[in-house]
């Protein structure tokens, strides 16, 4: 099971927008405000995810139950924080094979000659 630990966070309050009422949360956090019995509680995405067992001692722990619509907005914030951020990776079947050479390409210094001459041709047309 996965089970993400939180903390009490007596300081929720200091960075929430007067006029609106958000609270201001850094990416990788999710903070709920007077969660259980006027807590405030603040979940850590980098440190607290932890692939373990319930049992008494998370029983012990348990600060209160989290439901919808929070428990929705801290799976979101917690999904925003896990996915890399940009375009998702193409899968690899989509992606069309490489065209195959038929002929070997001209080695540097011939192509280094071809250019040379162009460029003094290029030059000789244009002198007065």
């Amino acid at each position: 099971m996965h089970l993400l630990g939180g903390r009490e966070y007596p300081d929720a309050l200091t960075g929430v927008d007067p006029k609106f009422g958000l609270v201001h949360e850094r990416d990788n956090e999710g903070i709920v405000v007077a969660m259980f019995e006027g807590k405030h509680v603040r979940f850590g995405f980098a440190n607290d995810l932890k692939v373990q067992e319930w049992n008494a001692t998370w029983k012990a722990k348990r600060i209160g139950r989290l439901l919808p619509p929070f428990l929705t907005r801290l799976l979101e914030r917690y999904a925003s924080y896990a996915h890399r951020p940009g375009i998702p990776r193409v899968p690899s079947a989509l992606v069309p094979a490489p065209a195959q050479v038929t002929e070997a390409p001209a080695p540097a210094c011939e192509l280094r000659d071809e250019v040379a001459a162009a460029l003094v041709d290029a030059a000789q047309t244009k002198a007065p």
